[in-house]
């Protein structure tokens, strides 16, 4: 009897254990914000702990995001510095974004196609279908997902991409042009620098 209450106490002690946290209030600090946490502001999901747009204010950061493949990649490096923020393990930085810019994919139309790629210096059969594309392009609200401008835009190329990822000898790749970064960054601009 006395072994099986002494377990018990010893086990509800444990369990109930005490922790340390490092901050004020003694709560567990906010997980930080990733450029991952604002993709669905694309499709008019919030992100609370976003910084709330100001129309008034001075300067606003933003992230981009685009449709690679089948689904919206972060495409940031594609505006001017000064108007993104990157990682900083010791800060949340991303909490600074209040704009979100999307330009999802709509459509396509085949170019045409790619080859002569080589593995190891030897030929492969791997092929590249170069796409012109049109993209519904917006800017939103980080925290509300609303949706300030939107546009429609082409991406158009006829060059052969001259590095390329397969995952074989004998693949066939989709390639979509995007958008031209100047006209992306001509849009957006009345909303990030007003």
């Amino acid at each position: 009897m006395f072994i099986a209450a002494v377990s018990t106490a010893l086990l509800v002690t444990s369990c109930g254990g005490s922790s340390t946290s490092s901050g004020s209030g003694g709560g567990a600090t906010p997980a930080k914000l990733f450029p991952t946490d604002f993709e669905g502001v694309c499709q008019g999901a919030t992100v609370s702990k976003a910084k709330a747009y100001d129309k008034a204010a001075k300067t606003h950061k933003v992230l981009y995001f685009e449709t690679y493949k089948d689904k919206l990649l972060e495409q940031s490096t594609d505006l001017p510095a000064d108007w993104t923020v990157t990682f900083d393990a010791n800060s949340d930085a991303y909490a600074s974004i209040d704009l979100v810019g999307c330009a999802v994919r709509t459509g396509s139309t085949f170019v045409k196609d790619c080859g002569g790629y080589e593995k190891d210096d030897k030929p492969t059969s791997n092929t590249v279908k170069i796409n012109d594309a049109t993209y519904a392009v917006s800017i939103r609200e980080a925290t509300t997902g609303k949706e300030l401008a939107k546009t429609e835009m082409e991406g158009t190329t006829t060059v052969c991409p001259m590095l390329q990822s397969f995952d074989g000898d004998n693949q066939t790749v989709e390639n979509y042009a995007s958008p031209k970064k100047e006209d992306l960054v001509a849009f957006f601009k009345p909303f990030v620098q007003p």
